[in-house]
């Protein structure tokens, strides 16, 4: 932090009055009479901060995230500014800056020891510059780990823009939540300029450049042109609110008045979830906990138990579906098949054996076809008839011949086709070749 020179209230004044507020009238009113009763002041920085140990005691670790057992703890107090002027720490005035809360949400998710965040919110609201910058931090943060809020006294304005993204909210029976809508304010101080004589004359470009300027005259359009930024600020409020709770947007807009309701109305209306305080809702994150815990050892052991009865019903089905042939039904279910991966298998082994079972049959018919030419005899011995007795012969040849004339196919392939269609009448006419010696 730079040390600063000279700091006059005047200045922060000024500045303060330029803003457009989300915050509750009466607490911006009290909070800028505060600056203003210290508007002569001219507070000598440069002689204190020489004090190095009380300088030091205000500036060390301003933004140090505070972590208990695994809960991050995230202020939200006082005035809501994208900045805070050094002069507030120095008398002690209330306020947090946007950035401040963005840092430590960053900070929160990226820390391995933080389970959940906390915001500890007492705030009458603060400029809209910066909100919105905030609600998507906040967003972002709940996105990775529960963030829960607690409202202490104050949720107002701006900062309930904020509280209300919040996975839940909890606030104490007297505390004060709502007030959503932004405004600022336009003083018009020609008629007493005028009174005093004195005429203000703004050279300007635009009709609307110059606005506000002490002793000129704030003309309908001017803040015609106002109300359009004023509202659609507002709507956006709302929308974030809407997004946040989970809530018609009917019914956001219906509450969005610059209202405020004690606890229990705020309930009743969805701005917050629960009476409690802090306690209560560390002791419900905590039991939330220990009951995610026992579902997801439950839903472990759900899933193994699950596994479990399947595989014992694919072994079955396996079973079921080969009953002869046991072996294959084993090694399907130990390839991890299904029991129709495991057919379409099956099927390529049946076709395998047809093939293997149709090329004996070839071999076969064209031994056959070879002995029936041939038809060998020895020199000097007895001629070798066969048995002709046997009618298995005559029929099995006859059929043959048959089928192959009404097919219109070979004698080869004819064979082969009554040997598997009628393996007794081929066995027949095996029999009936076997050789008989004739005797002289």
């Amino acid at each position: 932090m730079t040390k600063p020179t000279m700091i006059t209230n005047k200045a922060v004044l000024a500045e303060m009055q330029k803003e457009i507020w989300a915050m509750k009238p009466e607490y911006l009113e009290a909070f800028l009479l505060q600056i203003s009763e210290m508007a002569a002041v001219e507070y000598d920085i440069k002689a204190w901060s020489e004090r190095e140990d009380d300088f030091a005691l205000l500036v060390e670790n301003p933004n140090k995230l505070q972590v208990e057992n695994g809960v991050a703890f995230i202020p939200i107090n006082g005035v809501l500014m994208k900045d805070v002027p050094f002069l507030f720490k120095v008398f002690d005035i209330a306020a947090t800056a946007y950035p401040d809360i963005q840092s430590q949400l960053q900070e929160a998710v990226d820390r391995d020891d933080v389970d959940s965040i906390v915001l500890r919110v007492d705030s009458p609201g603060g400029t809209v510059a910066g909100g919105e910058e905030t609600v998507k931090a906040i967003n972002d943060a709940k996105a990775q780990k529960p963030v829960n809020a607690v409202v202490e006294d104050l949720a107002a304005s701006g900062a309930y823009w904020l509280t209300s993204q919040a996975d839940t909210i909890t606030a104490n029976g007297n505390a004060m939540v709502g007030s959503i809508g932004v405004y600022t304010v336009a003083v018009d101080y020609s008629k007493m300029a005028e009174n005093e004589g004195v005429k203000v004359t703004v050279i300007r470009s635009g009709e609307h450049k110059g606005m506000g300027v002490v002793g000129a005259e704030i003309t309908d359009n001017q803040i015609k042109a106002t109300q359009e930024v004023i509202d659609g600020m507002a709507q956006n409020f709302i929308t974030a609110v809407t997004n946040g709770r989970g809530m018609k947007i009917e019914a956001v807009t219906a509450l969005a008045d610059g209202r405020v309701w004690l606890a229990d109305q705020a309930v009743k209306n969805g701005l917050i979830d629960s009476i409690g305080n802090l306690d209560s809702v560390l002791n419900n994150m905590k039991g939330a906990n220990i009951m995610a815990e026992t579902n997801e050892k439950i839903d472990t052991q759900k899933i193994e138990n699950d596994a479990v009865a399947s595989e014992r019903t694919r072994f079955a089905d396996l079973k079921a579906a080969f009953p002869g042939d046991l072996d294959f039904a084993v090694k399907q279910y130990q390839n991890g098949a299904s029991v129709q991966d495991a057919k379409v298998a099956y099927n390529d082994v049946l076709q395998a054996k047809n093939a293997k079972l149709e090329t004996e049959k070839a071999e076969l018919a064209a031994k056959i076809e070879k002995s029936e030419a041939e038809a060998p005899t020895q020199d000097g011995a007895d001629p070798v008839v066969h048995n002709e007795s046997s009618a298995g012969s005559k029929d099995f040849m006859a059929v043959c011949k048959e089928y192959a004339t009404e097919n219109k196919i070979s004698m080869g392939d004819a064979i082969k086709t009554i040997v598997h269609d009628q393996p007794e009448l081929h066995q027949s006419w095996i029999d009936s070749r076997k050789p008989v010696k004739r005797h002289r």
